[in-house]
């Protein structure tokens, strides 16, 4: 398919598994667009004029989907704005995978894997 695949997370495409590269080239080629910081000291006026701004971005590049996720507030604006537009805005879902073990000082740890599995349609 030809088209754009826009990577709008905090985690960059170089580090994605041969699995999730491959579910986005069937939208698009995949590219990264920063995901902005949100301050926590920011209202909801200030996180919805951002989302526009970003919304306008995006648009003028004409992607058949977008991959967004991270700050909740700004994602629900980002998504609302951007799904009326007709923009195809995706969720990327994984299996966690918990290992439980116990480090050298005797401290019980866990660790979290998550295993790419697909996209998801907002």
């Amino acid at each position: 398919m030809e088209g754009l695949f826009i990577n709008h997370t905090n985690h960059l495409l170089c580090y994605w598994s041969a699995e999730q590269l491959n579910a986005a080239k069937r939208y698009g080629e995949p590219v990264d667009m920063g995901f902005p910081e949100i301050g926590a000291d920011w209202d909801k006026g200030k996180v919805q004029e951002l989302a526009a701004q970003m919304a306008e971005k995006i648009k003028e590049k004409h992607p058949v989907a977008l991959l967004c996720q991270g700050e909740f507030t700004y994602v629900h604006a980002l998504v609302c704005l951007l799904q009326q537009a007709g923009i195809l805005v995706l969720a990327a879902c994984s299996k966690r995978v918990v290992q439980e073990y116990v480090d050298e000082q005797g401290h019980t740890c866990k660790k979290s894997i998550f295993e790419f599995v697909r996209f998801r349609e907002y």
